[in-house]
């Protein structure tokens, strides 16, 4: 199962790439790609449930569908940006953390830096919604994993994304 979860992020490594090299506007999620494809390389067993696996095809099924027929920018925020910044942050960042406090410490400090990572892209009254949604994500990381967290956050990032569309 944990080659699905390899492709997942490799594929989104790569396009971030280019989306960098291609506009300047996506650079800051560079670091995000390089630390994800370390964090992958450095967790070469794991347990992922098979619903987990599905549940991800399923969504990067739909996040393909919607940046085909809206609009490419969509890439990133549905495809790239929820596995990338999950690795990154509930990933690396978690484990960094892990050793200095417990799960439900961890998981609050996790959530709100998270959410303040979104803090140029939302209002003030939504910014607080993001975070306690990132601190929901992060004690849903205490009782799954950091992949499982990835889809939840991509399928958050499909519903938002239609919600602005209707």
């Amino acid at each position: 199962m944990k080659g699905v979860v390899d492709i997942d992020v490799v594929l989104s490594s790569f396009i971030c790439f280019v989306f960098a090299v291609t506009n300047q506007e996506y650079l800051y999620y560079l670091p995000f790609a390089v630390v994800a494809l370390f964090y992958l390389r450095e967790t070469k067993s794991l347990d992922i449930e098979p619903a987990v696996v599905v549940l991800s095809v399923i969504s990067v099924v739909i996040s393909a569908v919607l940046c085909f027929l809206i609009e490419q920018t969509l890439l990133i925020i549905l495809i790239v940006a929820p596995i990338l910044e999950e690795l990154t942050i509930r990933g690396v960042l978690w484990d960094v953390l892990q050793e200095i406090m417990n799960d439900y410490a961890c998981a609050v400090l996790t959530g709100v830096l998270f959410g303040l990572w979104h803090i140029m892209t939302y209002e003030n009254q939504t910014l607080v919604v993001v975070i306690i949604i990132s601190v929901l994500l992060s004690f849903l990381r205490v009782l799954t994993d950091v992949y499982f967290c990835a889809v939840v956050h991509r399928l958050i990032n499909i519903v938002a994304v239609v919600q602005l569309l209707l």
